[in-house]
């Protein structure tokens, strides 16, 4: 079998509306104290579908094998597509978006940190996208042969409508956040923020930033949060709130 398939072979990552991207990239360590991810404002509770989700799609992938796999077949075969090994290989083909993950500052993304970053991402794809579109991407990487006559677009019967305003661009048009930031890798905080209201203006979002100090005169410890359409994103803490 072949580890690492060809660059021409290996499908596009579905782009994902920005609500829903910043989300999948900000990770749990920068949930603010007493908070449990019900709010949404980080990848935890999206990895959490998206690993349901891609493991309904191997199972289903791998029961249809011919010739049929034993349940102990069936069940080594998956534990082998869902190894971190395997996972990291998908993650490192799409490393132009998959770098772009939040952390708390001091913490560099571990292979736990992408991985849940990456299946928050399928999270996004199932939930927004159409768990159709998500059942594709993934045969598609376990085959790069993968062919199946599906449309590539649409809205997902299963999300509710109000559910589905949180995610979806408010016009026509927007930029969808993978498309930006697909082989450009940050490469400063300015950037990172010019890029982010680079990508609220398109989609029509609101970004406000609420600041806090703290410490003796001389030696200020500054506290900033984000906040698009009025939803806490993250924080970040320096010894200046100037970028």
């Amino acid at each position: 079998m072949e580890a690492n398939p060809p660059l021409t072979r290996i499908p596009s990552l579905p782009d994902l509306p920005f609500n829903i991207a910043l989300q999948v990239f900000t990770d749990i360590s920068l949930r603010r104290k007493g908070e449990d991810g019900s709010n949404r404002t980080d990848n935890d509770v999206l990895s959490v579908v998206g690993q349901s989700a891609c493991d309904t799609v191997l199972t289903t992938l791998l029961y249809s094998r011919n010739p049929p796999l034993s349940v102990d077949g069936l069940t080594a075969a998956r534990d082998e597509l869902t190894s971190e090994k395997t996972l990291l290989t998908w993650i490192s083909y799409y490393r132009g978006i998959m770098s772009n993950i939040r952390c708390m500052p001091g913490i560099e993304p571990t292979p736990e940190i992408s991985i849940r970053a990456w299946y928050a991402y399928m999270g996004g794809i199932h939930l927004v996208l159409g768990h159709h579109i998500l059942d594709r991407f993934v045969r598609q990487l376990v085959d790069p042969s993968y062919e199946e006559s599906r449309p590539s677009t649409g809205v997902p019967p299963s999300l509710p409508a109000s559910q589905r305003q949180i995610y979806v661009p408010t016009h026509a048009g927007g930029a969808h956040i993978s498309g930006v930031l697909m082989g450009q890798k940050p490469d400063n905080q300015g950037h990172c923020i010019s890029l982010l209201h680079m990508m609220a203006t398109r989609n029509g979002q609101r970004v406000e930033y609420e600041s806090e100090s703290s410490g003796p005169r001389h030696a200020l410890a500054w506290t900033v949060s984000v906040l698009v359409n009025g939803e806490w994103k993250g924080q970040g803490q320096a010894s200046s709130k100037q970028v």
